[in-house]
């Protein structure tokens, strides 16, 4: 999470205006053509305990819950715990509508995959690796050309060796390495 804590000193730092700083925490991956730093600032919604034991249906309603009070308590200034299990008499906030939050946050894409890791899940990696990774996919490029060439080159040869056989001019070492390389 330090690059959701990075993106916010840097959207301080920036004097993001708090309209935009509050939409990229709470819907930043919605957006339209999303940038990555968008989608970094929605770790907000993920600053949450996760666990793999138990229900899958207990704990997304755990999840669904602390982002609803957390949500709650950081851009309402706003306590509605107590609101998820009952109504208080002069309370700002009934149960009914604890609920009606919970509603409009669900998001069962909180949960884990079937490899187990949590989803969503971002690959994140340094400038470093994002240069690597460009040299290695050149490289790949490269080498299925030529994978692609060479096996080009492999299906013709037994149209090669027949034709010259046919025409016998396949002797000596043509016809030994041509050989080799069918069988």
């Amino acid at each position: 999470m330090w690059l959701w804590r990075q993106w916010v000193i840097e959207a301080l730092n920036a004097n993001m205006p708090f309209d935009r700083f509050t939409v990229e925490q709470l819907a930043g991956d919605m957006l339209s053509q999303a940038t990555r730093q968008q989608i970094i600032a929605t770790g907000f919604n993920r600053l949450h305990g996760v666990t793999s034991s138990g229900l899958k249906g207990e704990y997304r309603v755990e999840y669904v819950s602390d982002r609803v009070e957390t949500t709650a308590s950081v851009w309402l200034r706003l306590t509605l715990a107590c609101a998820r299990c009952h109504d208080h008499k002069f309370g700002a906030i009934s149960q009914e509508e604890f609920y009606r939050v919970f509603n409009d946050v669900d998001d069962p894409a909180i949960m884990r995959d079937s490899a187990g890791k949590l989803i969503p899940l971002l690959q994140l990696s340094t400038s470093k690796q994002e240069i690597e990774f460009a040299s290695l996919k050149k490289r790949a490029e490269e080498l299925r050309d030529n994978l692609d060439q060479r096996a080009s080159q492999i299906n013709q040869l037994p149209e090669d060796w027949e034709t010259k056989r046919l025409q016998g001019e396949l002797e000596g070492e043509d016809a030994k390495a041509i050989m080799q390389i069918l069988t």
